[in-house]
Formats: C-alpha cells, sequence, structure tokens
C-alpha cells in the first residue's frame, strides 16, 4: 500500500506543476472516492457477484484532493491506471470548505464545498487517513476538523 500511496501522490504533483496557473505546487494530497459508500459495493458483492458491483463501479469517481499554496485542487484519477487525468476544480483556498465526518471502521467521510458553493462528498480509506490530517493541517484546518458542539448525524457529519 506505501508503494501506491507514494505513486499516487507523486504523480499528482507532477501533473500539477505541469498545469497551466499560478502556484501548482502540492503541499499536501490524499486519494479519496467519490460516489456511493464504500459500504454499498461490500454489500453487493457479499449478495450478487456479477452484474451489480460492475454498476456501481461505474458510478465511482477516483479523485486526488490536493492543497498547493493558493487553491485546493481536485484531480481525476485513472480507475486503472491510477494516474491523474485532469483538473476537475481549482478553488481557492479562502473560498473552500472541507469537513470531516467521523470515522469508520474502513472510510472517512469527507465534505469539500467548492467556491460555487457546490458539495462533494468523498470517502477516504483507512490507510490513507494520515494523508487527510495532512492535508486538513495544510489546508489550515488542524487533523481534527470536526463540529464538536453538535452531535454527529447518520451520514458521520454534524447537523
Amino acid at each position: 500500500m506505501a508503494a501506491v500511496k507514494a505513486s499516487i501522490e507523486r504523480h499528482t504533483a507532477e501533473f500539477l506543476a505541469r498545469e497551466p496557473g499560478p502556484a501548482n505546487r502540492q503541499l499536501a494530497g490524499t486519494y479519496v472516492l467519490q460516489g456511493p459508500s464504500p459500504y454499498l459495493r461490500i454489500c453487493l458483492l457479499l449478495t450478487v457477484w456479477t452484474v451489480l458491483p460492475v454498476l456501481v463501479l461505474r458510478l465511482w469517481k477516483f479523485r486526488c484532493l490536493s492543497v498547493t499554496r493558493d487553491h485546493v485542487v481536485v484531480v481525476a484519477v485513472s480507475k486503472l491506471t491510477l494516474a491523474p487525468r485532469r483538473v476537475v476544480s481549482r478553488t481557492p483556498r479562502d473560498h473552500a470548505r472541507i469537513e470531516r465526518g467521523r470515522d469508520g471502521l474502513f472510510w472517512t467521510p469527507v465534505r469539500f464545498v467548492d467556491a460555487k458553493g457546490a458539495t462533494h462528498r468523498f470517502h477516504v480509506s483507512r490507510p490513507f487517513r494520515a494523508d487527510l490530517d495532512r492535508v486538513l493541517a495544510e489546508f489550515g484546518a488542524g487533523p481534527g476538523l470536526r463540529p464538536t458542539d453538535h452531535p454527529a448525524g447518520p451520514d458521520g457529519f454534524a447537523q
């Protein structure tokens, strides 16, 4: 897993450095999954072995959430080669908001709000939680960016 993490981080950093725009040097990044809950795939694999997991896999989008000096960048990652393909979103740091939900056994939900106000829901796998902590620290939120004054709802976020 360490080699996969290093490969994703290296490829994304090189990809961002080639992108036009100011200050594209990646400070921190993490590999995230966007789409249906990963627990749904586990349930589908246990119940139906052929068609439904393939359909759910098509709904998932693999992303890398990166923080540069001036922006929060979401990069699309290939499902097959894990190489970055294109920049999905580039949001100025002062207009972005990242919330981390309650850690599950295998997945941590993350909510990212971009400059347009669109909310993107991501899931971070357990091996990438330390990377998520680094992203939040570079973002200026610290590793425990969780609203603690309100109880968490069923999706892991404060209500």
